[in-house]
């Protein structure tokens, strides 16, 4: 007659751990691709107004210290065409990265009053810092 173990003598199969460090690696490895494919496309033509605020957007999402540094190292007709959506991805990167609480709001306001006559004639308007 066969032996039978008893249940509490079996060892319990063991299995993978949950998805979640493989998935989030994964999923980074994804975004990083995507950053990097939306940056190729800014970088390949920086008038494109299109171009850049995606890769800002998307930057700013993973990376908001490097979407600040990005906005302020555009050239000035791009800051000046796209001044609206880059002066919102701007403060949201600032609250992002905590920086807003050391801001002048009254220099930022300044600028983007003076910015919208005239940052296409003058020059950056970037940064606000």
């Amino acid at each position: 007659r066969p032996k039978t173990l008893h249940a509490s003598a079996v060892a319990p199969m063991r299995t993978a751990p949950p998805g979640p460090p493989r998935t989030r690696a994964f999923v980074s490895f994804l975004r990083t691709r995507q950053l990097k494919k939306l940056e190729r496309a800014a970088d390949a033509a920086p008038a494109d107004g299109e171009a850049n605020m995606a890769f800002v957007k998307a930057l700013a999402r993973e990376h908001p210290e490097a979407a600040l540094r990005r906005i302020e190292a555009m050239a000035p007709a791009t800051q000046a065409a796209l001044l609206e959506p880059l002066t919102r991805e701007y403060f949201k990167a600032l609250v992002a990265t905590g920086r807003i609480e050391s801001m002048a709001l009254d220099d930022v306001r300044r600028r983007l009053f003076a910015a919208t006559g005239a940052a296409a004639t003058t020059g950056a308007v970037w940064p606000l810092s």
